[in-house]
């Protein structure tokens, strides 16, 4: 049997994770192998993906187009074996993962060429940062290219005006891929568009011509205006993990936390965690894309009573001063 499968991707925070759970409450993901690849050291994103009865597999501590591909493949494998009835793989990548570096693992792979074919590559657009993004990050550009749906979240955060910008910036770049203008928690596999070959070389090859001789992609026409560096294992971006067993006081870490998350700025680009306040009868979920953050409530029995621990993801982050602010 040759399993389809599809990546979802979009970069940090564009709500990944929220679509995939939507697919799993309408019972899309019955019988699919969900693998959540994350590039910080704690899924929170498994955390909220297990509540319910779907099987969710975690591959942590880097992406999967690059550090962790050999223990990609061994997930594959040893997931085949105990699920047999198991229809598809969906694969949550890494906010920075490129899909044009996992489609070559699977093009790489003898084993994985003769059992899976990709058919899908599903990109979440997060509309309130999309422009700068795509101006500033090779690898939410080569997500965008390599798409074949591309859905267009939380588009009543900006004005008509930008999300039309957004719109023409995605087509100049991707006029294949279908895009809609829809939050991730309505989605329906309707939206997802159908299944694409990604094996067929002479898809692969129009794509590989977006590509200029400086390795960036550009829309027709467009000059290079020298875009950061990217690391072959870290894409350029580094991500570290605060923990403490010690639950926290409430008013002291959030002005902390916040304060912290100012001095950063720009720098950075995702945050998340699990909290454990000791005013809180369950762990709290911290979720935040760049100085916007929200905390809920975690319906999880499995998290280590009065520990939190905090993913911080972006460039050139203090992460000493991160280190004190879970420990105050």
């Amino acid at each position: 049997m040759v399993f389809p499968v599809t990546f979802v991707t979009g970069f940090l925070g564009a709500g990944k994770t929220t679509l995939i759970q939507q697919l799993i409450r309408a019972g899309a993901l019955r019988d699919a192998l969900v693998v959540v690849n994350d590039f910080g050291d704690l899924s929170i994103d498994q955390q909220i993906l297990n509540q319910g009865d779907q099987e969710v597999i975690e591959l942590g501590g880097g992406c999967v187009c690059c550090s962790v591909r050999d223990e990609f493949v061994t997930t594959l494998k040893t997931a085949v074996a105990a699920q047999p009835q198991m229809t598809s793989v969906w694969i949550e990548t890494s906010g920075i993962s490129a899909p044009s570096e996992l489609l070559a693992v699977f093009e790489a792979n003898a084993w994985l060429t003769r059992g899976f074919r990709v058919e899908r590559v599903v990109t979440v657009v997060e509309c309130s940062h999309a422009l700068a993004d795509l101006s500033e990050r090779d690898n939410a550009i080569d997500q965008v290219v390599y798409a074949s749906t591309l859905l267009l979240n939380r588009a009543s955060r900006v004005t008509l005006e930008t999300l039309d910008a957004i719109s023409e910036r995605l087509s100049q770049l991707n006029p294949w891929a279908q895009q809609h203008r829809i939050e991730v928690t309505e989605v329906t596999m309707n939206h997802l568009g159908s299944a694409m070959d990604y094996g067929d070389h002479s898809r692969i090859q129009e794509l590989q011509a977006k590509l200029a001789p400086c390795g960036h992609v550009h829309a027709p026409g467009e000059a290079c205006a020298g875009h950061h560096p990217v690391s072959a294992t870290t894409h350029g971006v580094s991500t570290h993990l605060a923990r403490t067993t010690t639950p926290l006081r409430t008013e002291l870490f959030s002005a902390a936390l916040e304060a912290w998350i100012v001095a950063q700025g720009d720098r950075l680009l995702r945050i998340k965690g699990v909290l454990s306040f000791d005013d809180e009868p369950v762990p709290m979920v911290l979720q935040g894309i760049r100085g916007q953050v929200s905390v809920e409530p975690l319906e999880s029995a499995t998290w280590p009573s009065g520990e939190s621990t905090i993913v911080a993801i972006g460039v050139n982050l203090d992460y000493e001063a991160l280190d004190a602010v879970v420990a105050s």
